[in-house]
Formats: C-alpha cells, sequence, structure tokens
C-alpha cells in the first residue's frame, strides 16, 4: 500500500474515508501540520476547542420529557420554547453551544453514525455535570413547566455529517495528490491510471448559461490546455458521474476558475444545480484552507458586486468582459496561473 493506492481506492470509493486515513498514516509521507491533521481525524479531538470549523454541526437542543401524572413521554425543542437564557446558561456554566454540535470522535464513528441513521438525525446526549446541571436547571419550580426532565440532548441532520465526510475526503485527498507530485519525476505521466501529470491542473467552474457563454469557456479553456492540464465538465464522456468528478477534480486541482457572471451568483449563492455543489465544494476549502490564493474569479458577464458569489468577498480576480482584450487578459492569466 502507497500513497498512489490510497489515492485511487479513496477516489474510486473502494475504501471508506476512515480506512484511508488509517492507511495514509502509516504509509504516506506528511508534514508536520497534515499528520496531526490526519492523526485528530483517525483519533478524534480532545478538545472541543481545536475541533475544525467543518465538525461544528448547526443543530438542534432538545429535553426527552415525562409529563407529570402521566407516563407520555415527548421530545421538545428548547430553543424558542419558553426558556429563558438557555443558551446564556449553556456557554456559561457549561462552555456548550445551543446551535452547534461538537463532532469530536474519530471519522470511523462518524460513518457508522451515517450508515445508521440514512435519512435522520445524529443525536448526541448530554452526560455527567452537564446534564445533571441541565435537568435540575429545567425542573426547577422557577421555571414552573409541568413535566419532569428524562435526558438532554442536541440532534444534528445526518446530511450535515455526510458533507463533514466529504470535507475529511477532499481534504485527504489533496494531501495525497501532492505527495504523488513530489515524489514523481517531472516526466511522470500516469493519467491513464488516474494520477494527474506534472503539469498544472486547473478546474473550470462556471454556469451552463448560452450558446454564446460555453463557446467563449471552451475557448478559453482550449488556449489555457497548450500549457496547462485543463478539467472542464464540456470534455467528458457520456454517463460518467458528475459529482465524484466535482469533488476529485475541486481537491486534486493546482487552481480552480471560477467564470463569474450574475447567473452563476446566483446558483452559487442559491446552491442551485452543478454551481451549487461546488460552492459547497469550494467553501469547504476556502474555511480548512485560508490563506490558499486557489480560486481565481474571471469576471466575464457584469461586475463584482453583480457576479462574485457571496463567498468571494472581495478576493481579487480579472474582468475579461472586454473581447478586444481578450488576448492581453489571456497572457495576464497565464503569468498568473504560471507563476503562484
Amino acid at each position: 500500500m502507497d500513497a498512489k493506492d490510497i489515492y485511487l481506492q479513496l477516489s474510486k470509493n473502494v475504501i471508506r474515508v476512515s480506512e484511508a486515513l488509517a492507511y495514509a498514516r502509516v504509509f504516506v509521507t506528511m508534514t508536520a501540520e497534515e499528520r496531526l491533521w490526519v492523526d485528530s481525524e483517525v483519533t478524534g479531538y480532545s478538545d472541543k476547542y481545536q475541533v475544525p470549523e467543518y465538525r461544528q454541526l448547526s443543530c438542534k437542543i432538545k429535553a426527552r420529557v415525562r409529563y407529570n401524572n402521566t407516563h407520555e413521554v415527548s421530545d421538545i425543542d428548547l430553543q424558542g420554547g419558553g426558556i429563558d437564557e438557555l443558551d446564556d446558561f449553556l456557554k456559561n456554566n457549561l462552555g456548550l453551544s445551543v446551535y452547534k454540535l461538537y463532532i469530536t470522535q474519530g471519522v470511523e464513528w462518524i460513518e457508522d453514525q451515517v450508515a445508521d441513521h440514512v435519512g435522520g438525525d445524529i443525536i448526541m446526549f448530554f452526560e455527567g455535570g452537564p446534564l445533571q446541571e441541565l435537568k435540575q436547571s429545567l425542573s426547577s419550580e422557577a421555571l414552573k413547566y409541568n413535566f419532569s426532565v428524562l435526558e438532554i440532548f442536541q440532534s444534528a441532520s445526518v446530511q450535515y455529517a455526510l458533507h463533514m465526510i466529504n470535507v475529511v475526503k477532499n481534504k485527504l485527498i489533496n494531501i495525497l495528490s501532492r505527495n504523488l507530485r513530489l515524489s514523481q519525476p517531472q516526466t511522470y505521466n500516469t493519467v491513464d491510471e488516474g494520477v494527474d501529470n506534472m503539469r498544472k491542473v486547473i478546474f473550470v467552474s462556471y454556469c451552463w448559461e448560452s450558446d454564446e457563454h460555453k463557446e467563449w469557456v471552451y475557448k478559453l479553456v482550449t488556449d489555457l490546455s497548450e500549457e496547462f492540464e485543463i478539467k472542464i465538465d464540456q470534455k467528458l464522456p457520456l454517463g460518467i458521474e458528475l459529482t465524484q468528478f466535482m469533488e476529485s477534480s475541486i481537491a486534486n486541482s493546482d487552481k480552480v476558475l471560477i467564470i463569474a457572471t450574475p447567473e452563476y451568483k446566483n446558483r452559487a449563492d442559491n446552491r442551485v444545480r452543478g454551481v451549487g455543489y461546488e460552492t459547497s465544494l469550494i467553501t469547504d476549502e476556502l474555511v480548512t484552507e485560508k490563506n490558499k490564493i486557489k480560486f481565481i474569479p474571471i469576471i466575464r458577464i457584469g461586475s463584482k458586486e453583480t457576479s462574485y458569489p457571496s463567498y468571494l468577498g472581495s478576493r481579487k480576480g480579472l474582468d475579461m468582459t472586454n473581447d478586444d482584450k481578450y488576448q492581453e487578459n489571456l497572457e495576464v492569466l497565464r503569468e498568473n496561473l504560471r507563476e503562484y
């Protein structure tokens, strides 16, 4: 087993993410920062304050209660349920948040939870001191609730956990891809085996709008292909799994060109179709690797204000709205891709 084997099996979903992480710990050369991350994803995070943002899931906090003088048991939402200052109580007394479920367990545990709760929720019960404090607070006469608290728990959609696993998978693929590039001589080429060659890999994210727009994107891709390895869905064979293509391409590319238009912004901000899914993948990388200048906006229609997806913020881009300056801007783009 080596980095190439792990890369191929993970990309083709032959092995689970937890298995790939375990193999990577043993067989892959990594930086100290990468190894610390892999170790944490395998064994879990001992301190919730070290939990990455992608492991902080939006959730609800609920109480399982038995109403007095009956045997009826029910789950009730605690947010907005008349229980005043619950958020402050959790934060100040227990160091917890009403709105965030911190997943500290290793990836294998998360994958098992997903397998057992497809289409449902992941539940984390409060235990020990935190549970007793909450039960005492909620059961106090001052709150005047006509029930006894049995359990208190946080509940997050399984879809959030699936998304979290996908973030880990993409980051590991990125580590494996860089490892392969560093370990191979410059003449090495394994495109047919599923590993990119040594030319810089550029993924192009764009919106299928008019035929004219698609033709312009294709021309840009063709011009850049003379020097770079281009990933774009226009060149894919029929029958290919597009979701896997997007995941792998964004994770493994050296640069991602975002062809910005008002319609692209609309689909990105509202998570519509392929652009929406690519947006989720892109924002994940922006969170985990904020300092990388990997994502390059290319304004084709409109302006920064009308065409930038919200996640791009004030990121510097290239205005290619004027076709009279196409060749000039193309050279600027080539130089930027080449040098950075």
